[in-house]
């Protein structure tokens, strides 16, 4: 986030906080992860597979999505009696050579049209949903929606090569799937999402936004907010390709879901009262409130 948000509003201090952060993150539980899906992508055959089409067949991979448990998600990553090996014995221990060599198959390389791969990026796993509650989403993976936005400005940075920018690309699309598995691979439901009755009547983009800044959290909701109009304006040129699924009208309407779904009560320190963690788990839709018709205003 620092990083993107240091480039892209020339932001010099902010910028060089991100890289510190980023030399000195503590990224030792998903490392040996990314080094089998970098072997894999060696192997792995042109043309690339498809963001989605590798989502798809995880879970048809039994291993894959039966590997954790609610309880298990929510524990912290240091070692306890019950779970000794801490969350090493998670997606990395458990599940990673499965995962990797699914996510191997989605290949970026740098005369590849980094457009379209940013956008397939972007527009692959925006959205989670489960019938028959109402749209909330899930704390973790909104922080990969958030994040990808920013690959738009990194392609937009003279500084970045091409190859890098395929290295980025293509790596993050890999994490995509590592997070998804970790919070229990919730399936897609677009037609959940498209039956969805917004509260606000003509809820454009620009009262979309009004709406967000108004909303007290700490900023999650709004940058979901922006994460979706990106994903609209990158993957428009490619609409008509099957493996956009999120499609134009799509987008607005997520985000008039996200909205209508946001809290109107304030944060208590770090508690959000509109987000979930683990999705893919029923148990953590528990407290979620069954989705109701209702009469836009």
């Amino acid at each position: 986030m620092h990083i993107g948000r240091g480039l892209e509003f020339n932001q010099g201090s902010i910028l060089a906080e991100g890289l510190a952060e980023a030399a000195v993150h503590n990224d030792w539980y998903y490392t040996a992860y990314i080094d089998v899906c970098a072997s894999a992508a060696e192997r792995a055959l042109e043309p690339t597979r498809s963001l989605i089409a590798c989502f798809e067949e995880s879970l048809l991979d039994e291993k894959i999505i039966t590997w954790s448990s609610y309880d298990y998600c929510r524990q912290y990553p240091t070692p306890s009696e019950e779970f000794p090996g801490g969350r090493w014995d998670g997606v990395v221990g458990l599940v990673k050579d499965n995962l990797a060599r699914i996510a191997g198959e989605w290949l970026v390389r740098p005369e590849y049209d980094l457009d379209r791969a940013r956008a397939e990026l972007i527009n692959t796993l925006t959205i989670t949903q489960r019938a028959p509650y109402e749209p909330w989403h899930d704390f973790f993976l909104i922080h990969g929606s958030n994040a990808y936005l920013w690959h738009s400005v990194f392609l937009a940075e003279p500084s970045i090569t091409k190859e890098q920018n395929a290295h980025l690309i293509e790596t993050t699309g890999h994490m995509l799937l590592f997070l998804w598995a970790g919070m229990g691979f919730p399936k897609l439901n677009m037609d959940y999402m498209m039956a969805h009755q917004p509260k606000v009547a003509n809820g454009g983009w620009d009262k979309i936004f009004k709406r967000a800044c108004f909303n007290e959290d700490d900023g999650h909701v709004i940058k979901l907010i922006r994460a979706l109009k990106n994903g609209e304006t990158v993957s428009k040129p490619y609409d008509h390709l099957p493996e956009f699924r999120m499609e134009q009208d799509m987008f607005l309407l997520a985000a008039n879901a996200a909205m209508d779904s946001a809290s109107e009560k304030p944060m208590t320190y770090v508690q959000h009262f509109d987000l979930i963690r683990f999705a893919g788990f029923e148990e953590a839709w528990e407290k979620v409130p069954e989705r109701q018709t209702v009469q836009a205003q």
